[in-house]
């Protein structure tokens, strides 16, 4: 048995606070770019996977599957710029 989501359900739900501030010695700050464009990713792949989940729970296995798809790219990429931010954020220190 698969639970719907409900329809005023929004990726926000899913954000702890603000997901893009960082707190560093007791200040706020926006993380690098390379950061913010692999949470910007992450958010697109979490909007996409909600789509395909929603889709599927209507029954409409075909519009399931196109979401699901979108969403493992989106999540593949999202992996591949947290891969590189990663990277540069240890060169940096």
């Amino acid at each position: 048995m698969s639970k719907r989501l409900p329809s005023n359900f929004e990726v926000d739900s899913l954000s702890f606070g603000n997901p893009l501030l960082t707190e560093i010695d007791g200040e706020k700050t926006m993380p690098t770019n390379e950061h913010k464009k692999a949470a910007e990713l992450h958010q697109d792949a979490a909007k996409s996977h909600l789509a395909a989940a929603d889709s599927h729970g209507k029954g409409d296995a075909a519009k399931g599957t196109e979401h699901a798809k979108v969403a493992h790219q989106h999540s593949q990429s999202a992996a591949k710029q947290t891969d590189q931010a990663t990277s540069k954020s240890q060169q940096q220190k």
